[in-house]
């Protein structure tokens, strides 16, 4: 995928890294706001 990705934009190493970090934040930052919304609706 990330080789998709970097045949499609064809970015610096540093940028394809940092978009690749602030994909996982995002992911973390989903997983985080589920399990608190889990907490209130219990």
């Amino acid at each position: 995928m990330s080789l998709l990705l970097h045949d499609l934009f064809p970015i610096s190493k540093r940028e394809h890294t940092a978009t690749l970090s602030t994909a996982a934040k995002s992911k973390l930052f989903v997983k985080i706001a589920k399990r608190q919304n889990y907490r209130e609706n219990k």
